[in-house]
């Protein structure tokens, strides 16, 4: 028999509280202040939950224009809660991952202005990274 366990509120404002400060240590755009889980829905319950629910989260943040990797750190945050809250749900998300750019051509550029001292210096940061 599977009873009905309510989300705690205060579990919930922590996990508010987490999303937000994550939004807030990037750059924060439109998208992502008005979209949340919440947002998307809006059961009380945990046992009401179903994978569907965790599908048409990931559709709305597609739709909203976030890139993959948001997506996929997103439902990880609310993969986490729920599965501290007991609820065996989960839904992932593919990204691919950017290869950096890399600085050479202007690096040359920095360094062939650059006097002897100044040289040995971004010759030093640049063998330290």
């Amino acid at each position: 028999m599977v009873t009905a366990t309510a989300i705690a509120p205060q579990e919930m404002q922590k996990y508010e509280v987490r999303v937000k400060a994550d939004q807030e240590s990037r750059s924060p755009t439109s998208i992502t202040e008005r979209h949340n889980w919440r947002a998307t829905c809006a059961k009380e319950f945990l046992d009401e939950l179903v994978l569907q629910d965790l599908q048409n989260y990931r559709l709305a943040m597609i739709d909203a224009g976030l890139s993959n990797r948001t997506v996929k750190n997103r439902l990880t945050y609310v993969g986490i809660f729920l599965h501290k809250q007991g609820a065996a749900l989960s839904l992932s998300h593919k990204y691919t991952k950017k290869k950096p750019r890399q600085y050479n051509g202007e690096l040359h550029k920095l360094l062939e202005a650059s006097p002897k001292e100044e040289r040995q210096v971004w010759d030093a940061f640049r063998m330290s990274s």
